[in-house]
């Protein structure tokens, strides 16, 4: 924090991404001078685990549920958010702030600005807190289809994730421009 203390006054570590167009849920102005706005329908999806993306949903149902989740998953959880959903990190950091019980703002706050089968190969973390998937195997359970996921009560995906990662590239390439 001594060599960049505008990240604690909510200003972004890389400062050309002051200017990046958010969706929804716009943080208006220094975080900590912001008015308190209300949830838009894709955080709330998030916050809660529901966004059809069984790794994503995981991680926040076991962070809701434990007040703790594995540094992997905590990045995994951020850059959905960031960069799929394209919703301001400073809205992402003050939830888990609230929610952690290992918050800390030197080592938690830079981490928010900057896959799946990587972080739990064997599926075992996504059974455990989506149990809507726990018949699932293999790539299904990291990627349902449609069909299964309609079967078993699980939400679709609330974004396609190939369309939103050329949008984010696009506005993290030109901060500021649409």
């Amino acid at each position: 924090m001594a060599g960049f203390p505008r990240v604690s006054m909510g200003r972004p570590f890389v400062e050309k991404y002051a200017n990046i167009i958010w969706e929804d849920y716009q943080v208006p102005g220094d975080s900590a001078a912001s008015e308190e706005l209300p949830d838009s329908e894709a955080l709330q999806k998030w916050k809660e685990g529901k966004t059809g993306f069984p790794i994503v949903d995981a991680t926040m149902r076991c962070l809701k549920e434990m007040g703790w989740v594995h540094n992997r998953m905590r990045m995994i959880t951020a850059m959905f958010l960031t960069k799929d959903l394209m919703i301001d990190w400073k809205v992402g950091e003050k939830y888990f702030m609230e929610q952690l019980i290992d918050g800390d703002l030197a080592s938690n706050n830079g981490g928010w600005q900057c896959q799946s089968l990587k972080a739990d190969p064997t599926g075992d973390f996504i059974r455990h807190w989506v149990p809507e998937l726990r018949k699932l195997r293999g790539p299904d359970l990291h990627n349902p289809s449609t069909a299964s996921a309609d079967k078993l009560g699980y939400p679709r995906p609330m974004v396609n994730h190939a369309e939103a990662r050329v949008r984010a590239l696009r506005r993290y390439k030109n901060p500021g421009e649409e």
